[in-house]
C-alpha cells in the first residue's frame, strides 16, 4: 500500500525542475527572475523590434541614395509659403523654383555623391552597349525633325489625354528643342530638361487632373494651341489642389521642333491660390 502513493510524489518532483534550471540558466540576467509567459512575450517583442530596426535602416538607406540621385531641382515650399500671395506678400510656387529667389547650387554640392551613385550604372550601360554595338546616344528619344505640323497636333493631344503632361511632366522629348523657351504666369525657363524635372518635382501626379476642354488646333503655319481644365496638387505637405482653366501656345521653329512654350491662366494666381483645396 505504500509504493503507490511514493512513486507518484517523486517522478513529478525532479524532472520539472532540472529542466527549468537549465533553461532558466540559459537566459539573459534581466530575463531570468521574470515568470515563463511574460519571459516568452519579452522575447517575442525583442525580436520584433529588431526586425523594424533593421526595416528602418534599410529604408533610409534607400532614401538617401534616391535623395542623393534625384534631379538637382527640388521644391522647398511649403503650405504656408504658397498661401502667401493671398494675402500679400511671398511667391507662388513654380515648376521653375520660386520668384525672386537665386537658386542654390546644390548640383555642385551633390557632385561627388552622384558620380559615385551614376559611375556604376553608366559603366554597365556603356559596356552593355558596345557588346551589342549600339551607342548610348542612339538610346536616347531621337528628335523628329521637320515633322507635318498635323502629326505634331497629335503627338501633343496624346500627351494631354494619355499623360497628363502639364501636371506630370511627360512631355514628348522628341517634338521639342532642347533649349525651348517655356514661360507661365510666374517666370520663364529655358531648356527642355529643366522644365520637365521641375514640373514631376512639383506636382503630385496621382491626385493632380488634366482634361482638354476641346480638341488641340492648328493655328496658322506654326502654331498649335490646347485648351485645358487643371487641378494641380502640389508636391508639399498636406498636398493642397488648385483648380483653374488655361490655354497653351505652341510655336514651331524652323526644323519644327518646338522652340517656344507658353502658358496662361483664366485666374490671376492670388485666385488660383483662394481655390486651394485639402
Amino acid at each position: 500500500s505504500t509504493s503507490p502513493s511514493t512513486s507518484p510524489s517523486t517522478s513529478p518532483s525532479t524532472s520539472p525542475s532540472t529542466s527549468k534550471s537549465t533553461s532558466h540558466s540559459a537566459l539573459p540576467t534581466p530575463l531570468r527572475h521574470l515568470p515563463t509567459p511574460r519571459r516568452m512575450r519579452c522575447l517575442r517583442w525583442a525580436e520584433f523590434l529588431g526586425m523594424l530596426a533593421a526595416a528602418a535602416a534599410g529604408l533610409a538607406v534607400a532614401a538617401a541614395l534616391v535623395t542623393s540621385a534625384a534631379a538637382p531641382f527640388r521644391p522647398t515650399t511649403t503650405l504656408a509659403s504658397a498661401m502667401r500671395p493671398a494675402c500679400g506678400g511671398g511667391h507662388f510656387p513654380s515648376r521653375h523654383g520660386a520668384v525672386g529667389q537665386k537658386r542654390p547650387n546644390v548640383a555642385a554640392d551633390r557632385q561627388g555623391r552622384r558620380a559615385v551613385l551614376t559611375a556604376a550604372p553608366l559603366s554597365i550601360l556603356g559596356a552593355w552597349s558596345n557588346t551589342m554595338g549600339v551607342k548610348a546616344d542612339e538610346l536616347r528619344p531621337q528628335k523628329q525633325r521637320n515633322l507635318p505640323i498635323g502629326k505634331i497636333r497629335d503627338v501633343v493631344e496624346k500627351d494631354f489625354i494619355d499623360r497628363k503632361c502639364l501636371v506630370s511632366g511627360d512631355l514628348s522629348p522628341e517634338i521639342y528643342s532642347d533649349d525651348c523657351i517655356f514661360t507661365d504666369p510666374q517666370m520663364t525657363c529655358k531648356g527642355f530638361k529643366k522644365f520637365a524635372s521641375g514640373t514631376k518635382a512639383l506636382f503630385y501626379e496621382p491626385k493632380s487632373e488634366l482634361e482638354l476642354l476641346e480638341p488641340v488646333s492648328i493655328v496658322g503655319d506654326n502654331q498649335i494651341v490646347a485648351k485645358f481644365r487643371e487641378v494641380a496638387c502640389f508636391n508639399i505637405p498636406f498636398r493642397p489642389r488648385t483648380f483653374f482653366t488655361g490655354n497653351l501656345t505652341l510655336t514651331l521653329g524652323e526644323d519644327n521642333l518646338i522652340e517656344r512654350y507658353v502658358e496662361q491662366w483664366d485666374l490671376s494666381i492670388p485666385e488660383i491660390l483662394r481655390t486651394a483645396k485639402i
